[in-house]
């Protein structure tokens, strides 16, 4: 069986706050078709890697990969390019 080349690949992202370093070396990925949840503690850095994804936030290190190749997501502009979107919690809805 071929091997599926992910949609999106995220590889050793690391993403500092000054002092801090929300991101240490994270990789993720989703495959075609895939829907994923992203879950964990609070300050485990999930709304910033949701923010490196969306192009909020640029990594500091790491790759980011669309489709199996490699792109630049430094604002919020090329992830929607890629088509990339956020939709944010609202206990409204």
């Amino acid at each position: 069986m071929a091997e599926t080349t992910p949609l999106l690949e995220l590889r050793g992202i690391t993403k500092r706050f000054g002092a801090v370093r929300a991101l240490n070396g994270v990789d993720f990925r989703v495959m075609p078709g895939e829907v994923v949840g992203l879950v964990g503690d609070n300050g485990a850095g999930k709304s910033t890697l949701v923010k490196v994804i969306s192009g909020i936030h640029p990594a500091d290190d790491g790759e980011y990969l669309w489709d199996g190749s490699a792109v630049s997501v430094n604002t919020p502009q090329d992830a929607t390019g890629l088509g990339i979107a956020t939709v944010y919690q609202d206990l409204a809805l």
